[in-house]
Formats: C-alpha cells, sequence, structure tokens
C-alpha cells in the first residue's frame, strides 16, 4: 500500500501560541482535504491576529483537534534550556474488513494512505 507522506517544516513558538497554532493548523488541514464534507467557521486567532482560519464545524473534529494539543503539550521532549520539541501527527485512512478461516471469523484493519507529520518547537 503506498503511503503518502508530507512532512512540514519545523515551527518554531513561543509557548503561549501552542494551543491556537495547532487548532489553526489541523483544522485547516482536515477542512482542505474534505472541502465538501465540512462547513466551515471563519475562526479569527486572538494571539496570531490578523490570521483567520476555516474551523471545522463538526464538533468531533473539534474535540478531536482539543485532545491532539493535550496530547502534544504532554509529549513534548526538552531540548534545552527553556525549549521543547514535539510532533503532531495526523493521519487518514480507511477501515477494511478481512475475512478470516472460512469466513467464520474476520477482523477489522486500518489501511493508512495518507499521513502529515508537523515538527514544533516551542520556546
Amino acid at each position: 500500500m503506498n503511503i503518502k507522506e508530507i512532512c512540514l517544516e519545523e515551527i518554531e513558538i513561543h509557548t503561549s501560541l501552542v494551543e491556537e497554532t495547532i487548532h489553526c493548523l489541523l483544522h485547516t488541514v482536515i477542512f482542505l482535504r474534505h472541502p465538501k464534507k465540512v462547513t466551515p467557521d471563519d475562526m479569527s486567532c486572538t494571539l496570531l491576529a490578523p490570521l483567520t482560519y476555516a474551523k471545522c464545524n463538526i464538533k468531533s473534529i473539534d474535540n478531536d483537534v482539543r485532545h491532539s494539543v493535550d496530547v502534544f503539550n504532554r509529549s513534548m521532549t526538552n531540548i534545552g534550556p527553556n525549549i521543547s520539541r514535539g510532533v503532531i501527527h495526523l493521519s487518514y485512512y480507511e477501515v477494511s474488513e478481512q475475512k478470516g478461516f472460512f469466513g467464520l471469523t474476520s477482523t477489522t484493519q486500518k489501511v493508512y494512505f495518507e499521513r502529515w507529520k508537523i515538527p514544533i518547537i516551542v520556546s
């Protein structure tokens, strides 16, 4: 299976901008991948003003983005005095069902076709 991998250049941000930056990046990527399935709201950044992005107007996506911010904050590693590094991964996959022996059992498997890697340095 071919997996398309997109790796963004490392982004360096201040600690106070982590949440807003991740929200902006993830909502933008998700909207650009599914422009016909997602109805966006224009979201104006407060700390990154005058930046505006297309926020996906789906509660489950917003919850997943908020969860990603929490996971990112817990997974950062120190790389120097007052400097940390972390990576956000966004993956797209299809769920396939594989039949077992004589079709009596089946298992589901995630088949990944696209992965985004967003490295972030927080100072």
